[in-house]
């Protein structure tokens, strides 16, 4: 009977006005979003260094949403490995730490990791999908502009692509409604 009850609570959902999506603060969406950007940023160069390597013709377009998969698979696990360094910083801005116990609390956050990494990975496997869908789809574009035959489009082309992608994902982010982005993950 027990587990009953818990699976139906579990299954229900927050609705307003239980529970209103709000943005965050914006120390915290920083360092909530350096975890991410970081561990993102790193999963991206990773395999896009590995898999082009400066080639002359740009890759079969099958390669990207492959390479897509394996973004979406590795980065909320790295993500929630580095979650407790943040939640150090954030816990120190917002005053729940002090200063001298930022030490402490990083030391605490290497022995949290393992366990936060899965927690959250598993949580965040939905919206990291859609951060795959804009890497592989920005990823065939750069690939394409690479192997351009203009000089100009072969060096700049990644550089404005990548621009216009971030520009369209923090602007979306900043200014849609709150329950539009808790809606999308």
């Amino acid at each position: 009977m027990f587990a009953i009850i818990v699976s139906l609570v579990a299954r229900t959902k927050l609705q307003p006005p239980d529970f209103e999506p709000q943005h965050l603060e914006p120390a915290i969406a920083f360092f909530l979003s350096g975890s991410g950007l970081l561990a993102g940023g790193l999963v991206a160069w990773t395999l896009t260094a590995w898999l082009v390597q400066r080639a002359e013709h740009p890759q079969h377009p099958l390669v990207w949403p492959g390479v897509g998969l394996g973004y979406a698979i590795i980065v909320p696990f790295l993500t929630g490995t580095l979650a407790p360094v943040s939640l150090v910083f954030i816990n120190t801005t917002v005053g729940i730490t002090e200063t001298p116990d930022v030490m402490t609390g990083l030391a605490d956050s290497v022995f949290l990791a393992p366990r936060v990494a899965f927690e959250y990975g598993a949580l965040s496997l939905g919206p990291t999908a859609l951060a795959a869908v804009m890497f592989v789809v920005g990823a065939w574009i750069i690939d394409r502009a690479n192997a351009y035959p203009s000089i100009v489009v072969s060096r700049y082309g990644a550089y404005g692509v990548t621009a216009a992608l971030s520009v369209a994902v923090v602007g979306f982010v900043s200014l849609a409604p709150a329950a539009t982005i808790y809606r999308l993950g």
